[in-house]
């Protein structure tokens, strides 16, 4: 006996650009299969969507959604009873006794992957998610979309936190100051999360623009994640144009304005990103470098460096790398061919130039982005 289906009605799910709402036509009993890794026997819920039924325990998702909590509300058929296993057979041992599990049965208008990520939240399935796990680009945006369908906001604010992390609204403070072998190792912003390719950036502007539609932007602080977003979308070539496929048979693209957005800043940040690099380096027109009549040396080191401003202002085009790729190149020199090497109280000079400028860099990103008329300031 198939336990009775309540088509809920349909919640219009969060469509990122260049898609539509995902739709499906209800699946008979007889065309639907059971999901490989969120079926578990003695589960008292059971989930269908586009033609996968998973069956899952149902107080996890009761708990944090009021959406789920309200489509099991409806009482269960009265033809199901305690005599009765929910697939119409007849117990015939204790073995059974978990087939008697009174079952309900909703439909959800979601693609079956996304609504796997987001069971696995609530429900482990053949992997154990223990110690640090970082999710792939496609659970990040399953579980925003329908964490917020289905109103788990707990679930919405996991994830946006995780983001957070790796596209910063400010610029964490690094060591300075007389230690240079603090001031050497500069910290370096990873460019994406772990698990995600540098094209899944165009996939976080539209969860952030999507949250912005439905008046969700303010209450979950997103906005500010826009501006190393849209730094990082601009280290993807023609791949910006044409964005990427989800997972799901859908493209995910920017919006037109938005990809207008990052060609204007591409060409704002790299004219920005030069005269920084410029005025770190030009030290001797700074009367308070502290070896102005001192060893010729370092003079010669940034002079040196100053001849490979093409290939630093071309290689990443992003605010929070600037102190990171200078580093990077200083220590190239100290090991190439002429051994060229600033002395101690040049190189943290230089480099707390270097902060300087990228905290410039960073707080002027809206503005050559064209954010400021959406509010965003630093």
């Amino acid at each position: 006996m198939q336990p009775e289906t309540t088509s809920y009605p349909s919640i219009s799910p969060s469509v990122q650009a260049d898609s539509s709402e995902y739709s499906e036509s209800m699946a008979s009993p007889s065309n639907l299969r059971k999901d490989d890794e969120l079926w578990f026997e003695d589960g008292n819920l059971i989930i269908v969507a586009g033609g996968v039924e998973f069956r899952v325990y149902k107080g996890p998702l009761l708990l944090h959604s009021e959406v789920i909590r309200d489509m099991v509300s409806m009482p269960l058929p009265s033809s199901l009873d305690s005599t009765e296993s929910v697939d119409g057979a007849v117990p015939s041992g204790p073995e059974t006794v978990l087939a008697w599990v009174p079952v309900h049965s909703v439909q959800f208008h979601d693609p079956p992957g996304d609504v796997r990520h987001f069971l696995r939240a609530f429900t482990p399935g053949k992997q154990l998610r223990i110690g640090a796990v970082h999710p792939s680009f496609e659970e990040v945006s399953a579980c925003i979309r329908l964490g917020d369908k289905y109103q788990c906001k707990g679930l919405v604010e996991v994830y946006i936190d995780y983001l957070m992390q790796y596209y910063p609204s400010g610029l964490t403070t690094e060591p300075s100051g007389p230690n240079v072998q603090l001031a050497s190792n500069p910290l370096r912003y990873p460019l994406t999360p772990p698990a995600f390719e540098l094209k899944h950036t165009i996939g976080v502007v539209n969860i952030i623009r999507d949250l912005e539609r439905k008046g969700l932007d303010q209450e979950l602080d997103v906005k500010g994640l826009l501006p190393v977003a849209f730094a990082r979308c601009m280290m993807l070539g023609s791949q910006v144009a044409t964005g990427f496929d989800r997972s799901d048979g859908g493209r995910e693209k920017l919006s037109r304005e938005d990809l207008g957005r990052v060609f204007v800043g591409q060409a704002n940040l790299m004219r920005s990103y030069y005269q920084a690099l410029k005025r770190i380096l030009d030290v001797q027109f700074d009367p308070h470098w502290p070896r102005p009549n001192g060893p010729s040396d370092c003079a010669e080191v940034l002079k040196q460096l100053d001849h490979t401003l093409p290939d630093l202002k071309t290689g990443i085009l992003d605010p929070t790398q600037l102190v990171y790729m200078l580093c990077e190149d200083l220590k190239q020199q100290a090991v190439g061919p002429k051994r060229m090497k600033l002395c101690d109280d040049c190189y943290v000079w230089v480099l707390g130039r270097a902060r300087e400028e990228q905290e410039r860099l960073f707080r002027g990103l809206p503005a050559m982005l064209g954010l400021v008329e959406e509010g965003l300031q630093r």
